[in-house]
């Protein structure tokens, strides 16, 4: 019995950085990758069949499959780190982005539409290209 692996092509941290962020609304650059993302009932990661499902165009498509490294990387210089470390011993926040209990959160906002959202250490370091 073989069982069926897909990859996806945004983990929830990704779709949660890209829903908060403004690039990604550039529809010639993008499509409706967007208007798909604010779809999503249950954020998690993704694959390209379910985004094709949710009707995500081509040029949405081509744009993670072809550019998604230029886009995340459009994505991480509207942000930068607005406060750093705080510190909640007893892991009550979650992180803004991956939601999983943290201990060490930093806050980050955006310089174009000025969302703040509280990021934990280890998605910090998944997005070294926020200042």
């Amino acid at each position: 019995m073989s069982r069926k692996t897909t990859k996806s092509i945004l983990s929830r941290d990704e779709v949660c950085l890209l829903l908060y962020s403004e690039e990604p609304k550039n529809t010639e650059v993008y499509g409706n990758l967007y208007e798909v993302l604010l779809t999503i009932k249950d954020l998690k990661a993704i694959t390209s069949d379910e985004l094709q499902n949710l009707k995500l165009n081509k040029t949405g498509l081509a744009a993670l499959t072809y550019n998604k490294e230029s886009l995340m990387d459009s994505v991480k210089r509207e942000w930068y780190v607005e406060s750093q470390s705080a510190e909640d011993p007893d892991k009550k926040v979650r992180c803004g982005l991956c939601n999983t209990p943290n201990k060490y959160l930093f806050y980050i906002k955006n310089r174009i539409n000025y969302k703040q959202v509280n990021v934990g250490s280890f998605c910090m370091t998944k997005f070294p290209g926020i200042d």
